[in-house]
């Protein structure tokens, strides 16, 4: 590999432990490199010089003052700017004396990010989430009212102080729960917060009386006797831990699934501040007399990386990647291991085909062609171009990531011939989209990197992934100031970087196209907005939100969901504006219930308003389902009187059968009617009130006729209350009858038994007997039409076991029924009679265009009459079509 890029194995400062490399790299860049931060006793502000309340969450930092008593959120990049801000009572609740024990980031299930803060006798969790929300969880040691919160660590652990209880903290509920009790066992006696370590799975390690103890599922266990252990620390994967004697100066590495056996044991000269693992593959230990970062192998073996005596280490945290190491300048610092992919194409002599592929890269943009293609043809293209992309994205620079990816592309341009000559287009394929995900990726953590001024590197990108890494950009502490909601803001929104970051979250969205983050990001903006713009007017909020829309071009990419907004719109007293965003939503059925809830905060005159506005929608969406909902929702929210006014003034808009006849079945006994008989006579819906009579009779076992009989006398007794379809009304009742009559008769002179069935399927049954006479007097009985006649007996034709073809091209041969037989075609098309479909198209008197005609043939798989067909149309596009698909089957 030429000089040119090997020279970036020194910039990057790789130092090599055993046979792994490890490299030390900025993760920012600080705006004030020389303002001492919150750690340095030194600073401005008069803060607790204790790791306790010194918490990161990726460049958040937070910072207590006690002189103010506050608690600052800051940028690690620009500890000059405030983000937000949190008083801190001592009185907290209902003590005395409630001093701040502890600070710790979380975040929730739905990725709202979460500020602990730990007091001796309860927690406040601020969330930051749609809003800044604040709740106080109380700790209650029903055993001893004295006991307090000592701290807490991983998984939201808490011990007590007096007792040493472990306890948990659930996020979600809002509770404290006991894990363990060691009032009644003294198990253990702790002395420093150094002594318990959490595990993953909400286990406690504990070095506590010369022995190293368990604490997991109510029991304690012995993992190791006769051992003094003042540090500890578990690896990122909680599969190794390593302990520090402070006395002896001893360092051990066990496994945790057998702790008893010592794996490494190591004499350090000095006695570490800070103990962390490197992810899971070595220990990181700090000489703070030096500041200098040790990190032990396996083997025993070390090496160090040091920082500058003004550039002092002040916390180490273990992450996926490696350790972060912040110092006192207000940088972070990465110390990982260097993949190997990425080894092989920078260390120094690599003979890997990587390494050699850069070089002829670089020979190639030179000009020495002829020397690049024969050493080209001893590389596996495929595998060594993956690799390439692989290390691109382990890298921060923007220049190494370009000369990798442009090194991968030129790669790929010289794997086209040979792909194309053995064949072999899949794998190519296959690389280019690993190249433009790589490339997608890059651009996503570069953009992000610009934003925060901080680095997310590749494995914390997979490992969280994009829907949580836009929350927490979003939930960000500086994207809840009025500032930021101001108009336009979405463009132009203030935070610690120069750019907007509601903004570039929404780019991102867009750019992967995904539409629940876009949706995500855009709502958090308009309820900030609505939120923290208590001057203005309805309209005013809501011609600027209108805006914003308008100025991004927001309305042709995405459906924006108005009506969640809503919720915010009624806790802030803005009903006008509620009702205008749900107008706004485009999709009609979101408008249901933010109108329903919207109705219950609303005045009587509003309300009103606000249900015809609700009429009309549920008119336009047309659901029966949704309708069922609102009329149940309106029956038990108004009084009798109120709900008969609302159905009269809107039974025309509303289908309002359903919702009587479900009344009708759950809400009266079998003996009566009720409501719906009511309802049925004065709004003249027959239907309904033949439909109520028989299911009624039906229940109690009376007769289809005397049904019919019953139905009668009662349309008769009524009829007055009938308008213009009384006629109407009396045929359908004298149709049935007749038809009850007709069906007794045939069951008496043939025996056929039709009783109980419509009129279409008794005329069926008849088809099916090919009775010609009786067919002729029920058609013309019951008013049977040809086309209804036709079908009837070709569908009778139709059958899954078999199928008369012959019949039914008698029929169908018929002129006055050509424009029907695309419904039987269909028919025999369903039931897989693809032979006997073929002939209907084939039909003499079958008018389809030529298109529909080719279509059903490629459909029938008949090919080469779809083939004889085009030919003779001369539609050329419709022959090659064709001939392509009669070669792929060949060939098959």
């Amino acid at each position: 590999m030429s000089g040119n890029i090997k020279h970036f194995q020194t910039l990057l400062g790789w130092e090599r432990l055993d046979s792994v490399y490890y490299r030390t790299r900025l993760l920012n860049t600080t705006k004030n490199k020389y303002k001492k931060i919150i750690f340095d006793g030194e600073n401005n502000y008069n803060t607790i010089n204790d790791r306790t309340f010194n918490k990161y969450f990726f460049d958040l930092v937070t910072e207590y003052s006690i002189e103010e008593n506050v608690v600052y959120i800051k940028s690690v990049n620009d500890p000059d700017n405030i983000l937000y801000s949190i008083n801190i009572n001592i009185n907290e609740g209902e003590h005395e004396e409630n001093k701040l024990v502890s600070i710790k980031w979380d975040t929730s299930d739905e990725y709202n990010i979460l500020l602990i803060m730990v007091f001796q006798f309860n927690i406040k969790i601020i969330e930051f989430s749609d809003l800044v929300s604040e709740s106080i969880v109380e700790f209650i040691n029903e055993d001893d009212s004295m006991d307090e919160i000592w701290g807490i660590k991983e998984d939201n652990i808490i011990l007590s102080k007096r007792q040493q209880n472990f306890y948990k903290l659930n996020i979600k509920d809002k509770t404290i729960e006991l894990l363990y009790n060691n009032a009644n066992t003294n198990e253990y006696s702790i002395f420093d917060d150094n002594n318990w370590i959490v595990k993953k799975d909400t286990g406690v390690i504990l070095m506590s009386n010369n022995q190293l103890l368990l604490v997991k599922n109510g029991a304690v266990t012995k993992l190791r006797e006769n051992c003094h252990f003042d540090l500890g620390a578990l690896s990122f994967s909680n599969n190794f831990l390593s302990l520090f004697n402070l006395k002896l100066q001893k360092l051990l590495i066990v496994s945790t699934s057998n702790p008893s056996k010592t794996l490494v044991e190591l004499n350090l000269k000095f006695k570490p501040k800070f103990l962390q693992w490197v992810g899971n593959d070595c220990v990181a230990v700090l000489d703070e007399l030096e500041n200098e970062v040790y990190l032990y192998g396996p083997n025993g073996n070390y090496i160090s990386f040091w920082f500058n005596e003004i550039n002092k280490v002040v916390l180490m945290e273990t992450c996926f990647d490696g350790i972060k190491i912040f110092t006192s300048q207000n940088e972070c610092h990465l110390i990982s291991k260097v993949e190997n992919k990425t080894k092989n194409i920078f260390q120094m002599g690599s003979m890997e085909q990587s390494s050699i592929l850069t070089d002829c890269f670089e020979m190639y943009q030179e000009g020495q062609i002829s020397k690049v293609l024969p050493i080209l043809e001893n590389i596996n293209l495929k595998e060594t171009v993956s690799e390439i992309i692989t290390a691109s994205l382990q890298e921060f620079d923007p220049l190494v990531q370009k000369k990798l990816l442009s090194c991968a592309t030129w790669g790929k341009s010289s794997m086209l011939i040979d792909s194309i000559k053995s064949k072999r287009k899949q794998e190519l394929l296959d690389l280019n989209d690993r190249f433009e995900k790589a490339c997608q990726r890059l651009r996503i953590l570069n953009n992000i990197n610009e934003l925060l001024n901080f680095r997310i590197t590749n494995k914390e990108f997979e490992t969280l992934g994009i829907n949580k890494i836009i929350h927490f950009l979003v939930n960000r502490p500086d994207c809840f100031d009025k500032d930021n909601t101001d108009n336009n803001n979405i463009n132009n929104n203030s935070s610690s970087s120069s750019k907007p970051i509601l903004t570039e979250c929404l780019k991102l969205a867009l750019f992967l196209k995904d539409y629940k983050l876009s949706i995500f990001v855009i709502q958090a903006f308009c309820i900030r907005k609505i939120k923290f713009n208590d001057e203005k007017s309805d309209d005013e909020l809501f011609d600027q939100i209108v805006q914003v829309f308008d100025n991004l071009h927001l309305s042709k990419k995405l459906k924006f969901p108005f009506s969640s907004l809503f919720k915010v719109c009624i806790s802030e007293n803005r009903t006008h504006l509620a009702k205008k965003l749900i107008l706004k939503d485009a999709v009609l059925k979101r408008h249901i219930l933010p109108l329903l809830e919207l109705a219950k905060e609303s005045s009587d005159n509003d309300n009103l308003n606000i249900n015809e506005l609700l009429v009309e929608t549920l008119n336009k969406v047309g659901d029966p389902l949704l309708q069922l909902f609102v009329l149940f929702e309106f029956k038990n929210r108004y009084k009798p009187s109120q709900l008969s006014r609302f159905l009269m003034l809107n039974n025309e808009k509303i289908d309002l059968n359903y919702f009587f006849k479900i009344l009708e079945n759950t809400e009266n006994s079998i003996e009566q009617f009720g409501l719906s008989y009511d309802y049925y006579i004065q709004m003249d819906d027959v239907y309904g009130l033949l439909n109520l009579i028989w299911n009624r009779n039906a229940l109690i076992n009376i007769s289809k006729s005397n049904a019919l009989t019953q139905a009668e006398v009662i349309y008769k007794k009524n009829a007055n209350h009938y308008s213009n379809n009384t006629l109407v009304c009396h045929d359908i009742i004298k149709r049935d009858l007749r038809l009850f009559n007709y069906q007794k008769e045939l069951f008496d002179k043939n025996g056929i038994d039709c009783n109980e069935k419509t009129v279409n399927e008794t005329f069926k049954l008849i088809v099916t007997l090919a009775n010609k006479k009786m067919i002729d007097q029920f058609m013309k009985e019951f008013q049977i039409s040809e086309k209804q006649f036709y079908l009837c007996e070709c569908l009778t034709a139709i059958t899954k076991d078999k199928v008369d073809i012959e019949r039914i091209l008698i029929l169908s041969s018929q002129r006055k029924f050509s424009k029907y037989i695309h419904l039987i075609y269909a028919k025999l098309v369903a039931n897989g009679y693809l032979q006997e479909a073929t002939k209907i198209i084939s039909l003499p008197n079958n008018e389809w265009p030529f298109e529909d005609k080719f279509n059903r043939y490629i459909e029938c798989k008949q090919y080469e009459t779809a083939l004889e067909l085009a030919e003779y149309q001369k539609d050329y596009e419709a022959i090659r079509y064709v001939t392509e698909i009669i070669e792929s089957t060949t060939n098959i």
